[in-house]
């Protein structure tokens, strides 16, 4: 496999693979989704009135992943005591592989408190950053967008624009770095972000079958692994095929309202408990949320797993889209 298929790149330097209009993946369900399961969205493939069996389920070799970290590492000095951020899509790979890494090589991991102990009124003491190489591994652990669920991150990132004495890294969701870019004025820090996926590499790591597969998945996707991987999973196609669908959820219009706050407090958030989305979103009242939660399950957009709701791999494309149309579109990735 390419040693240079998972790159870091400079977050400014992001940039979405371009395709073609005529690329863009079809965005209407065939037909109205029947009662899902929490946990997994049924598709069906476009050129096939039965379900075709599907083949081996592709998964991402973890060493790759491991390799572009150690790489990272090594241009990070372990003397060099700068924070380093690395900025994450909603299924990237990565999330995966993250603590298994920090592991390996010996770097600390910084204890956050637990989420729901976020909105208790007592106070936190200051983040302690350890002498050593340290790593926090999904900084959304230690945010709830709400008046007393932001005071461990504000503390966290005063502690951070002092020099620490030791490097660190800080794996941050795409969705929540755009936000704390916006409300605290630039973080100035170093960030990084993998570089996006384009047809060529959907080819070499082995996501695509053959370039007009990888072509669709670039459209679907916006060049993003984790979601290519996802499709190419739950829509079985065959080497040979030139004409490939492959079928977005669509994000219901009913409750429009709402379905924008929830899906973008999910993203913020990478997932919440029904608690926690409640306390969230205040302002709107439970039943309207409950009845959007359901909605946009029903509809493959979210689902409800290990006590939480998050936005699906399959529904993330309709989800972005959905946002971007109401001027909530704040990450390019």
């Amino acid at each position: 496999m390419d040693e240079n298929l998972w790159r870091w790149i400079e977050l400014n330097e992001y940039e979405t693979p371009s395709v073609p209009t005529t690329m863009l993946a079809k965005r209407w369900w065939h037909k109205m989704l029947q009662t899902l399961r929490p946990s997994r969205v049924e598709v069906s493939t476009a050129n096939s009135a039965e379900e075709e069996p599907k083949g081996v389920e592709f998964k991402f070799e973890e060493q790759p992943l491991l390799d572009s970290l150690n790489t990272l590492l090594d241009q990070q000095n372990q003397d060099d005591p700068r924070v380093t951020w690395l900025i994450l899509a909603p299924a990237s790979p990565v999330w995966s592989v993250i603590r298994k890494w920090a592991s390996q090589n010996g770097w600390q991991r910084v204890s956050i408190p637990q989420r729901d102990s976020l909105l208790t009124s007592h106070s936190f003491e200051e983040p302690n950053l350890p002498s050593e190489p340290w790593v926090v591994d999904d900084l959304s652990c230690g945010f709830v967008r709400h008046p007393l669920g932001m005071r461990w991150l504000q503390g966290f990132l005063r502690k951070t624009l002092h020099t620490p004495t030791s490097p660190g890294l800080v794996i941050c969701g795409s969705w929540l770095y755009y936000y704390l870019e916006k409300t605290h004025g630039g973080l100035n820090r170093q960030a990084l972000t993998l570089r996006p996926f384009d047809t060529e590499s959907m080819v070499t790591s082995r996501i695509a079958v053959s370039r007009a597969h990888a072509k669709r998945l670039v459209a679907v996707s916006e060049g993003h692994p984790g979601i290519a991987a996802a499709y190419r999973n739950a829509f079985a196609v065959a080497a040979e095929q030139t004409e490939i669908a492959l079928e977005m959820p669509q994000v219901p219009t009913a409750h429009g309202e709402t379905s924008t706050f929830v899906i973008y407090a999910l993203l913020l958030h990478g997932g919440l408990s029904t608690f926690l989305l409640g306390e969230v979103l205040n302002s709107i009242a439970p039943n309207l949320i409950e009845h959007s939660l359901n909605l946009l399950r029903s509809h493959g957009i979210v689902r409800y797993q290990d006590d939480q709701w998050s936005v699906t791999e399959l529904g993330y494309p309709a989800a972005k889209q959905f946002l971007a149309q109401r001027d909530f579109n704040w990450t390019s990735c």
